[in-house]
């Protein structure tokens, strides 16, 4: 697995991971011993390690499992700007106590027709730049969230992921985040990703399949965060995810069920 995909591997991850990294009130703020908001540093710097084992995510419904180690980075300034490898850069337009609003850029890596042998004769999807809106709601112990993803490309393709996460704090060193996903893409994105035009059907050898808009994925992500001495931490992430329609039926697909699991080692400065 090369950096680039076992970084695509971590969207997930690295998505959830904010809030569990924060130390939640009702209003998902710090607190004083007192009980009052607690003021924020200026910055905030999580640098770590870890390792993620699953299907590379550039090649949607593959039947490999591969593994890679790679680092965790996340820098925020004043609840405003941040940048990640995963978010990419961006700003928090909102940021209140429960509500979120933003927008990101980061980069899409693309698909190669060389990464598998079913993808051969069907020509590379070129990486493009993404334009992300986003939005989260925190509740003490649910919390939402909403992201559009636009390929800035001449294909272009629109994705709209929805998900949801319940909290819990079996002790004061372990958090527990546990949540279903659905995402919906665009008849660009579909026909990208998932589709044979006739004129490769002969080409790949594989039959014509053009899917329209819809639907591409259901599943349940996890995070389990544990606080170990001073500032280090150690995150967790678990996910299923199961391609469905258009997507699942697509000649392109091997697998349409897959997994991922991820650990790393982070510590807050």
């Amino acid at each position: 697995m090369t950096l680039s995909t076992a970084a695509r591997c971590a969207i997930a991850l690295l998505a959830l991971a904010p809030a569990p990294l924060r130390a939640q009130t009702a209003a998902g703020r710090p607190a004083t011993a007192a009980g009052a908001p607690a003021r924020r540093p200026e910055w905030r710097v999580t640098l770590g390690a870890g390792a993620v084992v699953g299907p590379p995510f550039r090649d949607l419904g593959s039947d490999e499992i591969r593994a890679a180690v790679f680092p965790y980075v996340d820098i925020r300034w004043r609840d405003r700007l941040f940048l990640t490898p995963i978010e990419g850069l961006g700003v928090n337009l909102v940021a209140g106590p429960r509500l979120r609003l933003g927008v990101a850029g980061h980069v899409d890596a693309g698909r190669r027709s060389d990464d598998a042998p079913r993808l051969r004769g069907l020509g590379d999807v070129s990486a493009a730049p993404v334009l992300v809106l986003f939005g989260d709601y925190d509740l003490p112990r649910v919390s939402y969230q909403t992201a559009a993803r636009r390929r800035l490309s001449s294909g272009g393709g629109l994705l709209v992921e929805l998900s949801a996460a319940y909290r819990a704090l079996p002790t004061r060193r372990l958090m527990l985040r546990v949540g279903p996903t659905v995402t919906w893409m665009d008849r660009h994105y579909a026909t990208g990703r998932f589709g044979v035009a006739p004129a490769r059907a002969a080409s790949s050898g594989l039959p014509a399949h053009l899917p329209g808009a819809g639907v591409r994925d259901v599943g349940v992500r996890g995070t389990v965060l544990g606080r170990l001495r001073g500032r280090w931490s150690v995150l967790t992430y678990l996910e299923a995810t199961r391609l469905v329609g258009g997507a699942a039926r697509s000649p392109v697909v091997a697998r349409a069920t897959n997994g991922h699991v991820g650990t790393f080692l982070t510590y807050r400065f």
